[in-house]
């Protein structure tokens, strides 16, 4: 409940960070941060011309996500759901897009803001319909220049980090488990979504989720000290990071 407000009151004081410039054909031009503002519940509809452009840091290249992209801006990354796979081949990392958002919902999913189509079923939000994704993703560069995350302690994370992209330096594995990245599943015969810790020097830790499907789910975790990159997410009660692009480095 607390976070719950916590969010809510971030949220509130992010929305002075609209853009007033126009965008394409009479839309308004937002940030990423005055979009998720607007979703002070559980769900918001978008039903006026806002779009928003950003590099997308993240695809399903790696499958590190699944049928979703992470769009980034000045102010932070979003989350957007697209009933498709491979969508990296038509969207690769660090292009450039512009983002539609009229007709699109916003929805919490943990502690997270996302941004996808009005949910029909039990879940916060629905994907959107892959026969659309031209209707409100531009590809504007296909070539866009990498992005640098921000370099980030453990114990400065807060409320206000969530869908950023950032970096931890110096930290290792708290809890290895099996030592690699996912657990296997004997029983279902594959490799299953896994939490793994690290720690920092000063023993902070923090979780890693990585998804069972990702291409290195089988890779032996660091035996050292190293720097790992990602967008940092919030579930299960804890905020945790979404390792993007392998930034594994040893």
């Amino acid at each position: 409940m607390r976070l719950a407000i916590t969010i809510a009151a971030l949220l509130l004081l992010l929305s002075c960070d609209k853009s007033s410039q126009l965008g394409y054909a009479g839309t308004e031009q937002v940030s990423i941060a005055y979009l998720k503002s607007l979703c002070r519940g559980d769900i918001y509809d978008i039903a006026t011309d806002l779009t928003l452009s950003g590099t997308v840091i993240a695809t399903d290249w790696l499958s590190e996500y699944h049928k979703s992209i992470v769009v980034l801006d000045a102010t932070g990354g979003i989350e957007i759901n697209i009933d498709k796979v491979s969508l990296f081949r038509q969207i690769p990392v660090y292009g450039r897009v512009t983002v539609f958002c009229n007709g699109l919902t916003l929805g919490r999913a943990g502690g997270s803001i996302v941004l996808d189509a009005h949910p029909t079923g039990d879940y916060p939000v629905d994907g959107i319909d892959a026969s659309l994704l031209e209707r409100y993703i531009r590809i504007d560069s296909t070539t866009g220049e990498s992005v640098a995350p921000a370099e980030k302690r453990i114990d400065e994370i807060s409320v206000g980090d969530i869908g950023k992209y950032v970096i931890f330096r110096d930290v290792s594995i708290d809890d290895a488990g099996n030592g690699k990245w996912c657990d296997f599943d004997a029983e279902q015969a594959k490799y299953v979504s896994t939490i793994r810790r690290i720690a920092d020097n000063d023993g902070n830790t923090f979780a890693i989720h990585t998804l069972g499907i990702c291409h290195y789910a089988a890779e032996a975790l660091p035996t050292g000290q190293f720097s790992v990159a990602g967008i940092i997410d919030y579930a299960g009660n804890e905020f945790r990071l979404r390792i993007i692009n392998h930034a594994i480095l040893e």
